[in-house]
């Protein structure tokens, strides 16, 4: 599956959550894990990234409300399928809301309207 990056909607030293689209137009989601320190893809709805924008969701809320049981985990160049349960609670910042994190490390917000 080719990703484009649309944006990282947190970034703190390094990308914490950024945004993607596939060819169809469907949005996933990258998020930093730790302590591993790879990333997990998944798909995300519009309505979730609302909820994230409106500061209902944490990062993991997001993760939860993916309807993708399994996902993708980079690491070092390799890439393997997981079952979405693996990484709750190991995501990074995974129990914050957008309004925890300062203006500077929020990306650009507009593509979730």
């Amino acid at each position: 599956m080719q990703l484009t990056k649309i944006s990282d909607l947190i970034n703190s030293e390094g990308m914490i959550l950024g945004l993607f689209k596939d060819q169809k137009e469907s949005y996933y989601l990258k998020s930093f894990v730790k302590p591993e320190k790879g990333y997990i893809t998944y798909k995300v709805s519009k309505g979730a990234l609302k909820k994230f924008r409106e500061n209902k969701y944490t990062i993991e809320d997001l993760l939860k409300d993916s309807n993708s049981n399994l996902i993708s985990y980079e690491h070092r160049k390799s890439n393997q399928t997981f079952v979405k349960d693996d990484f709750y609670g190991k995501l990074h910042c995974g129990n914050k809301k957008i309004s925890d994190f300062s203006e500077g490390s929020i990306g650009d917000l507009s593509y979730l309207d």
